[in-house]
């Protein structure tokens, strides 16, 4: 689908899970509860060809269905682009209790626009940091972990027009001991 001549309405490119990074659509919040449906200012939701899912649909489509975005979450209304919104929850790279962790998000031109970053659940010792320099933006988890378990951290990005999307993530944190890294009962 080809729409020209709107704002996209899209993150800055980051890891919102998957093997490569991708840029994520912001939503803008219309109402209590929360839907896709509620979204229709952002021109790519629900707004995808969604013969691509049906590899018969049309000879231009490829041998094989799309079912699928880039980090791998499911389409239902196909959304235009390499993210569906959606429950899909991203993996962030393992951490252990005492060890630094450091970790990149986005990092962009701060001429892109104006972002917040922010984020919930992460465990003890660990923050999201936003810094500029030489006009570039980092947002990065930075610390150190001061406690095990598995943590659900939730990133809020948001721009100055009140948009927005939440990105889930899994983040497992191992206890130390004795040097040794250990999850879940296993030496690694």
């Amino acid at each position: 689908t080809d729409i020209t001549g709107v704002n996209p309405y899209l993150t800055p490119l980051g890891y919102y899970g998957g093997p490569t990074q991708t840029r994520a659509l912001m939503r803008f919040y219309l109402g209590p509860v929360w839907s896709k449906s509620l979204f229709a200012d952002n021109p790519a939701i629900n707004s995808g060809d969604n013969c691509v899912k049906a590899p018969n649909c049309s000879t231009l489509n490829p041998a094989f269905a799309i079912t699928t975005d880039q980090r791998g979450a499911p389409r239902n209304l196909v959304e235009i682009g390499a993210y569906e919104i959606s429950n899909f929850v991203a993996s962030l790279p393992n951490a252990t209790v005492s060890q630094s962790y450091d970790f990149t998000i986005s990092q962009y031109n701060a001429t892109e626009g104006n972002f917040t970053y922010s984020m919930s659940g992460l465990p003890s010792g660990l923050s999201l940091t936003q810094s500029v320099s030489s006009g570039v933006v980092t947002v990065k988890i930075t610390g150190t972990a001061g406690q095990s378990g598995s943590f659900t951290p939730i990133l809020t990005i948001s721009d100055s027009t009140g948009r927005f999307e939440r990105v889930v993530y899994t983040l497992n944190v191992g206890s130390s001991i004795g040097g040794e890294d250990i999850r879940e009962g296993k030496e690694f």
